[in-house]
């Protein structure tokens, strides 16, 4: 069936289908499937259409537009998750409610795909997936496209706090199961927090040796804010940090060419290190330990050293306290040094008494 003048054309290459837009230029649907290069020409028409439909009909504002209105707005307000929804998200909630009216869309409908939704994928995945809905109706709502914001049902995720958590010596046991490339960057993921993608994509530009601090600007970090990390006072950190420079160069020199990158393999970029982890894991009998874990452990050392909360939250790059107290998970060490603490306080006391009691 021809689509509607005006509303594009999906056409095929070879194998693959494309969709165009009149006036503007083909894209690859980079896919075999029709499906897809039709669902994606809808998602393009929905989101030029923002700003387009008029407050006076609301009754004609659907799905498809509601999407294109999240997308839009996460762009604008430079979301490093927008990919991440296009791709992983968007898809579910588009096969269900897909050609609905936004009027169409309500507690009745939404608690259905939660039911459906939750028979294959995890709570928390569902509670994100209605939140960015939710999301949606209130951008409409805002630009006057809708009328209303409809009642969502409650997801209940339970405790969704982070556990795994590694102590010094078993990071040590799994650091000599590491090969030599991920050696360095395990132990600075341990050492400083941060996030697997922010250490990842570290390069010398933003290690300042003279200073002895290592900054990130607000495009390379998570919350969108500047970071710095002063590793100059951690000489763990210092000495690797200046090891690895050391031999970048002599590296960099052998092969004609600067490496930019902190921590590489053999010269070319590190985009991962999942099976060597997986593997220095298991031989070193903690199966199920996650490099995410050492953003925990982390949380937990500062926190234990005495660092003020809110001045961990700004070394390991958390915005807000809720954030931050999911990652600061406390274990049974700790409930144990804390009963201890109340011990040792009630004994004095005692003694203070008793001492009065002699004088």
């Amino acid at each position: 069936m021809r689509r509607p003048r005006g509303m594009g054309a999906v056409y095929k290459r070879g194998r693959v289908w494309w969709f165009q837009i009149r006036g503007q230029k083909a894209e690859s649907s980079e896919s075999t499937l029709k499906s897809v290069a039709e669902t994606k020409l809808n998602q393009r028409l929905a989101e030029m259409r923002v700003g387009h439909v008029t407050a006076t009909e609301p009754s004609l504002v659907t799905y498809e537009d509601l999407e294109g209105l999240l997308l839009t707005d996460l762009r604008a307000n430079q979301r490093r998750s927008v990919e991440d929804v296009k791709k992983y998200r968007l898809p579910h909630l588009r096969s269900f409610f897909g050609g609905m009216r936004a009027r169409e869309i309500t507690y009745d409908v939404v608690n259905g795909y939660v039911a459906r939704r939750l028979a294959g994928a995890a709570a928390s995945t569902v509670l994100y997936e209605v939140k960015l809905l939710k999301r949606m109706f209130a951008i409409a709502h805002r630009a006057a496209l809708v009328d209303r914001v409809p009642a969502f049902p409650t997801v209940r995720v339970g405790d969704n706090a982070r556990k795994g958590f590694c102590s010094p010596e078993e990071i040590e046991r799994i650091i000599g199961h590491l090969p030599d490339h991920a050696k360095p960057l395990v132990r600075m993921l341990y050492l400083t927090g941060w996030r697997t993608s922010e250490v990842l994509g570290l390069t010398w530009g933003r290690v300042d040796f003279e200073a002895q601090t290592i900054r990130l600007d607000a495009a390379h970090t998570k919350t969108g804010k500047a970071r710095e990390f002063p590793f100059g006072r951690l000489p763990a950190l210092a000495t690797l940090l200046r090891d690895q420079h050391k031999k970048t160069m002599v590296l960099a020199r052998k092969r004609g060419r600067v490496i930019p990158q902190v921590f590489h393999m053999d010269g070319e970029a590190l985009r991962s290190f999942r099976t060597a982890w997986r593997n220095a894991v298991r031989e070193a009998g903690l199966p199920g330990l996650r490099p995410h874990d050492l953003r925990r452990s982390a949380a937990r050392n500062l926190v234990r050293a005495g660092v003020p909360e809110g001045v961990v939250m700004k070394l390991c790059g958390w915005r807000t306290r809720n954030m931050f107290d999911r990652y600061n998970v406390t274990d049974t060490r700790d409930l144990e040094e804390g009963v201890e603490k109340l011990t040792a306080f009630l004994a004095a006391v005692r003694r203070r008494k008793s001492r009065a009691a002699r004088d």
